[in-house]
């Protein structure tokens, strides 16, 4: 549903994921039109390596805003894009392959009526229920970054790679404008300028039910967050 100024605006960062992505964009269609708030959706194909053509067809299909590009250039980097785009009042990231239970977007939609937030982030440390095969690992290794970074770099966010945000609007387009990690660590970034800013954050709990990845590139991309962290924090004074 595309209107100039819609209700919510979700980000989808599409990186190879086809299968996945074509599973759930109808679900996630299905459960905007029960919240019955206009809306659009905003695909952004970070040059995945396969399925290039068939995303880019697949969100055409949807009606769904299409940002594509060819060359890979990171997560952090596609939803900047996406974010930068988009027209909603309420602006929310959401992983690509769409593997959390969809009922968080009105989850979300009700903290920020009800508590006044200016963000809202998933939690998959509160009440959550993750399904996935190498379910011990990846939360093993999501629980150190976090930890890591709540050490050095921000507070009491104890899940911070979760894949599910929401800002309002005049919120994402701060917060996005001072951005400059294009990978996976970025969330971690917009997350202390959202605290350096004094953004309410909530956190609410959200149920997963599918993951995707593979080890190799988790123990890769986990060294390369540690080290933005350390990089974020040398130079937190730059941001201010």
């Amino acid at each position: 549903m595309h209107c100039k100024s819609p209700e919510i605006s979700i980000i989808l960062p599409i990186y190879n994921c086809y299968t996945a992505f074509t599973r759930g964009i109808n679900n996630l269609k299905q459960t905007l039109n029960t919240l019955q708030m206009t809306n659009e959706l905003i695909v952004v194909n970070d040059g995945s390596e396969i399925y290039f053509d068939q995303i880019n067809e697949e969100a055409l299909r949807h009606e769904c805003k299409l940002i594509s590009y060819r060359k890979n250039k990171g997560k952090g980097y596609a939803v900047k894009q996406g974010v930068q785009a988009a027209l909603g009042k309420i602006i929310i990231y959401m992983d690509g392959d769409l593997p959390f239970d969809l009922n968080v977007i009105s989850d979300a939609m009700g903290s920020f009526k009800n508590q006044h937030a200016d963000i809202v982030i998933g939690n998959r440390t509160i009440n959550s229920s993750v399904i996935e095969a190498n379910k011990s690992f990846r939360k093993f290794g999501s629980r150190i970054v976090s930890g890591f970074s709540n050490l050095i770099l921000i507070k009491k966010i104890p899940d911070t790679q979760c894949g599910f945000k929401a800002f309002k609007k005049e919120v994402a387009k701060n917060i996005f404008s001072k951005q400059r990690i294009t990978g996976y660590s970025f969330d971690i970034e917009i997350l202390f300028l959202a605290q350096e800013t004094n953004y309410k954050i909530c956190q609410i709990p959200v149920v997963v039910n599918k993951q995707y990845g593979s080890n190799v590139k988790l123990i890769w991309h986990g060294f390369q967050m540690m080290l933005n962290i350390i990089s974020i924090k040398l130079k937190s004074k730059l941001y201010r």
